[in-house]
């Protein structure tokens, strides 16, 4: 029983798994914290930033995802996020710029 409660807060700050937060949700979180102030991701969207291209526009690889958030791109710093998140992220954009 006391468990419960710990249990409680890690779903509520959806650290555990299986508790309603799904992994797309997460990748969604991390894109929009760490890319979407800049990069809009939809059909004919501007980005925030005249300079940022729109990714969905762009539809990039990812090959090209992963170099531009670990080296930076026209005036992108480098390493905006790392390790597990930098998958996430990848995920993310790679699902929002799919074409069906």
């Amino acid at each position: 029983m006391r468990l419960a409660p710990i249990a409680c807060l890690a779903c509520a700050a959806g650290l555990a798994a299986g508790c309603g937060t799904s992994q797309a949700k997460i990748d969604r979180t991390l894109y929009e914290q760490r890319c979407a102030s800049c990069h809009a991701i939809t059909p004919g969207g501007t980005s925030p930033v005249a300079a940022a291209r729109n990714l969905y526009a762009a539809h990039p690889s990812e090959q090209e995802i992963r170099r531009a958030i670990t080296l930076g791109a026209h005036g992108m710093p480098a390493n905006l996020v790392k390790g597990d998140k930098l998958d996430n992220v990848v995920a993310y954009v790679l699902s929002a710029t799919a074409r069906s």
